[in-house]
């Protein structure tokens, strides 16, 4: 990695080192320079291809951290049949704003952030097909096999009840709804703050598949398999907020579908945490429960 660092950027590298998470190593490497500079290599996966149309997209955008070319102007290097690239390293800090005003800053900088990549899609179009998103995460087989799992698990009947009242058409409704080309899981460890504006990372989940996707990590999720915590009104506030900036603003179909991807995310994290994991933790159930009782209870968003 450090050769290849040398040998395809002009970086004087003082000091390479592997970030682990608390699952071992993750292929993020820090790089700080003679200079003291600070940047991040990361593992793009094996597709150049899909790495070069998502660098159109970041390139000179302000929401993303910024791509350091190599000596041949490229955006990336080649690892043992693996794509890697170098990025600035952004510092952070804790999130400034309230709860009320996170959500407002956030459907602000979703929808100036699909603006910004709308308006370089409308001039390449080839982006879409390249970013194509393959699957379909709300089929019938799986809203099937999440059932079932909560069918032969003992004491689940709440949530049983709750995947009854949404999961017919589901699949069906989802597919007449914009496509849009998304970064695909923002959720809080995402973002990095630098004093009221943030920078959004792990680019490399950026697709092109239902607008609406960006909504559920951004409402559910502070990571992934972290406890979902929905926050009373935050939907409300996204999409409002979303709306004020978007050239493109929410349909009422998708302001309808929310709640239900909003459950069935909750219920599929349940599935897989506590039961196809066996993590057996009652801690996850109950914030799920408590997540559900307010989408259940108070979710109007349109």
């Amino acid at each position: 990695i450090i050769q290849g660092c040398r040998e395809n950027y002009d970086l004087k590298i003082k000091n390479i080192s592997q970030i682990t998470n608390g699952k071992g190593k993750n292929r993020i490497y820090k790089i700080i320079s003679k200079e003291n500079e600070e940047f991040i290599l990361k593992y793009r996966g094996k597709n150049p291809d899909l790495f070069e149309a998502q660098s159109i997209l970041l390139k000179d955008n302000i929401y993303f951290p910024k791509i350091i070319n190599t000596k041949n102007s490229e955006q990336y290097m080649r690892f043992n049949q693996n794509v890697y690239a170098i990025e600035e390293f952004v510092k952070g800090q804790e999130n400034p704003l309230d709860k009320e005003k996170y959500f407002e800053f956030l459907g602000k900088t979703l929808a100036l952030m699909h603006n910004e990549i709308s308006s370089k899609v409308s001039k390449n179009k080839n982006l879409e097909e390249a970013l194509a998103k393959e699957g379909n995460s709300v089929s019938e087989s799986n809203l099937i096999s999440i059932q079932i799992d909560l069918m032969n698990t003992y004491d689940n009947q709440f949530l049983l009840n709750e995947m009854k009242s949404f999961y017919k058409n589901l699949s069906e409704r989802l597919k007449p709804l914009p496509n849009q080309i998304i970064h695909g899981d923002i959720n809080r460890s995402n973002l990095i703050w630098t004093k009221n504006n943030a920078k959004i990372i792990d680019s490399e989940t950026m697709g092109f598949s239902k607008r609406i996707r960006e909504f559920i990590p951004a409402l559910l999720l502070k990571g992934n398999f972290q406890y979902p915590a929905f926050v009373q009104n935050s939907a409300r506030e996204l999409s409002k907020y979303y709306n004020f900036s978007s050239n493109n603003q929410l349909t009422e179909a998708e302001h309808l579908i929310l709640p239900d991807l909003l459950k069935f995310s909750l219920l599929k994290l349940y599935t897989v945490y506590n039961i196809r994991r066996n993590k057996e933790s009652s801690k996850f159930k109950k914030q799920v429960i408590d997540s559900l009782d307010i989408l259940g209870g108070e979710f109007y968003v349109y």
